[in-house]
């Protein structure tokens, strides 16, 4: 981080986020706010890039960054594709509004990769390194967010060390890693939507 917090301010600016993420998104929910997901992770992330600043070590924009980037979310999605597919079409469709899918797009293409990435593999990842290491705080991260995502468990905890690896050996940034993390997701989204309409499973991840 930029502005000097230790290792445990930053593991405790992580946690605290995610629970009042969770509780905002819970109250939404509750209330009916339309988007409260996207609006809670959204307005969270601008909180904390306002008070807490960026990673100190930061992967510049350049043709080799872009390719890591693409080659990367191919990497992840491949993954989900052998984990997953077939049986990920084989269930009944789900049938979406074209609101529900703009949506579900900013949310799970935008707002959740960079809340995700902020939270996760920013604050929590800095916070536990300087005391289990790059592979131990990488371990632990990844079971959080694998455990975030229980329904896909496997798949996510395989992502998250490939988006670990992505911050520690390429110095890849919140930003960058949540192009990756959304370009990994809108491919999840266009294959719900080519076994809606070919009468398998849809949905959002």
């Amino acid at each position: 981080m930029s502005r000097g917090h230790n290792d445990f301010e930053r593991l405790f600016i992580g946690v605290l986020f995610s629970i009042i993420c969770s509780g905002l998104i819970s109250l939404s929910h509750n209330i009916g706010v339309v988007g409260g997901k996207a609006i809670s992770e959204f307005s969270l992330y601008i909180m904390m890039f306002l008070l807490f600043g960026r990673e100190n070590v930061v992967l510049p924009w350049s043709v080799r960054s872009v390719v890591l980037i693409f080659a990367s979310s191919m990497v992840i999605f491949l993954i989900w594709l052998m984990m997953n597919f077939p049986s990920y079409c084989g269930e009944s469709a789900v049938e979406f509004s074209r609101f529900e899918l703009v949506l579900g797009l900013i949310t799970t293409c935008l707002t959740a990769p960079l809340f995700e990435e902020k939270v996760v593999r920013h604050f929590m990842l800095d916070g536990l390194i300087p005391r289990l290491g790059n592979w131990g705080g990488t371990l632990i991260v990844s079971v959080i967010f694998a455990s975030a995502h229980w329904n896909n468990f496997l798949w996510a905890f395989a992502a998250s060390l490939v988006l670990c690896v992505l911050k520690i050996k390429f110095s890849m940034d919140t930003e960058k890693r949540a192009v990756v993390h959304g370009l990994v997701n809108f491919g999840i989204v266009f294959l719900s939507i080519r076994c809606s309409m070919g009468g398998g499973r849809s949905g959002f991840m």
